[in-house]
């Protein structure tokens, strides 16, 4: 009796254990599985796995487009899963691209393959490569870059997948062909443009120290530059001229802008109506160099619109300043030629020792002319020599301004005009013994000495009469 009463109790305990391991099944195996499903059993997507448009099946590569002007890196989606079918229901996935500059001018093996060893994988390319954010504009897989030609740029993905992601193969370009012929990374492809840039760089000197004291010569240079950026611009944008024709016409018709200039200067002899070019010209300058240095990879300004409508401003607003803050005021042409002369200045050495501040005017220019280059990342690379060059050329800027200002002490700010000079000098050959004591009060005020030495010298501009002696003995 008491063996059956064992028996029937180890069987309600079985009983009793197996509802329990039934009920915990239901109740915490789900949870657990999800759990597991999430944070530990993703699989990392596959680079290029839901490939298609490249030649092959899985493309877990980038592909590099290049133009003059742009580099367009392009990669295809990741899959979960070699089939192809998983592309259709694969979870959310994200393509993350980042790029790497190489040292400027250097196309050693060594550089090379150490740059791409450190793009090779995921952690490298965060540690080594910078973020850049997903274009506004186009597909979400491309990205457009700003061609800076002969310096070497590594371009890296990463596809992410929850918490897991994998690296695409690395890609390198250096705008052009350097690792076969270091001439093709020449932004200047004529003799007659790197003449043109060896020219400058006396010209700017010039302009620099002695703009303000030559003063036409001043305003013909401000008025070479400013026509021959506005006419290059117009031509390019015809797309009907080879490129040393486009640049023979920008430099004639540069110097004929210039010449007009000078003209209206003598024709007027207005100072603020002279100088609001080479104002305008150094806004222009401080408008791009703004726009090179942060403000153009802004996502508002990838509209052409914002874009020029900020350049503008920007340009408006120095003019403003300059010409009409009075400390600026009397000063307003020295400082345009001292900035504009130290950047003419500093270009031929930056396309010599391969740098990249020549860019500062170029992305402008490409802006205006390239169709598409709005959704270009700019970035620029400021290595070391972009460091000295523009150290060079704060202190030409300061060194030019203080001997200008220098030659200026005790001169009136502007020369005379030109109309004023000849009438001067007129009056004076009219001065003759048959002058009348009173003088006509159409004479201009500059003509007659300001602050005389002694009396004597108030009345040097008058002829000399002659001296009358009478008889004593009949007064």
């Amino acid at each position: 009796m008491s063996y059956l009463m064992l028996i029937q109790c180890m069987k309600s305990k079985r009983i009793s254990l197996l509802i329990l391991s039934v009920l915990f099944c239901l109740v915490f195996l789900p949870v657990s599985v999800q759990t597991t499903d999430i944070n530990t059993f993703v699989e990392a997507p596959i680079p290029g796995g839901c490939n298609m448009e490249f030649s092959v099946e899985i493309a877990p590569y980038l592909r590099i487009t290049e133009t003059e002007a742009v580099i367009i890196v392009d990669s295809q989606p990741p899959g979960v899963s070699t089939l192809p079918s998983s592309c259709e229901f694969s979870p959310p996935s994200e393509v993350l691209m980042y790029h790497m500059y190489l040292p400027e001018m250097d196309f050693s093996r060594e550089t090379y393959f150490r740059a791409l060893r450190a793009m090779m994988t995921v952690q490298g390319i965060k540690d080594h490569g910078l973020l850049i954010e997903p274009s506004l504009i186009g597909s979400s897989l491309r990205r457009t870059y700003n061609a800076y030609r002969g310096t070497g740029t590594v371009y890296g993905a990463i596809a992410t997948s929850g918490f897991s992601g994998s690296a695409y193969v690395p890609a390198i370009t250096y705008g052009c062909s350097g690792e076969i012929a270091i001439d093709s990374c020449e932004v200047l492809h004529t003799v007659f443009s790197k003449v043109l840039c060896a020219t400058a760089f006396f010209l700017g000197i010039f302009q620099c120290f002695f703009g303000h004291r030559f003063f036409r010569t001043g305003l013909f240079l401000a008025g070479f530059l400013s026509g021959g950026i506005v006419t290059y611009i117009i031509l390019t944008l015809q797309k009907s001229l080879s490129t040393p024709v486009l640049e023979t016409v920008s430099v004639i018709l540069g110097m004929l802008f210039g010449i007009v200039w000078l003209l209206l200067w003598r024709c007027c002899g207005v100072p603020l109506i002279s100088i609001l070019l080479p104002s305008m010209t150094f806004g222009f300058l401080i408008a791009s160099t703004s726009m090179y240095a942060t403000l153009a990879d802004i996502p508002v300004l990838r509209s052409d619109t914002n874009f020029w409508a900020a350049f503008v401003c920007i340009m408006l607003l120095v003019v403003l300043v300059v010409l009409l803050c009075p400390p600026l005021m009397s000063k307003s042409n020295i400082i345009s030629c001292a900035v504009l002369g130290a950047y003419a200045t500093i270009i031929p050495i930056d396309y010599y020792i391969g740098s990249n501040l020549k860019y500062v005017l170029v992305n402008t220019i490409r802006r205006a002319t390239v169709s598409g280059y709005n959704a270009a990342v700019i970035n620029p690379p400021f290595q070391f020599r972009d460091v000295i060059l523009v150290a060079v050329w704060i202190s030409l800027t300061v060194l030019g301004s203080c001997a200008q200002i220098w030659q200026q002490k005790g001169k009136p700010p502007f020369p005379p005009p030109p109309y004023r000079s000849r009438y001067g000098r007129l009056i004076d050959r009219t001065l003759s013994s048959q002058t009348p004591l009173m003088i006509d009060a159409r004479i201009p005020y500059g003509t007659v000495p300001e602050t005389p030495a002694s009396a004597e010298q108030r009345f040097t501009f008058l002829p000399k009469m002659p001296r009358i002696s009478l008889p004593i003995g009949k007064l």
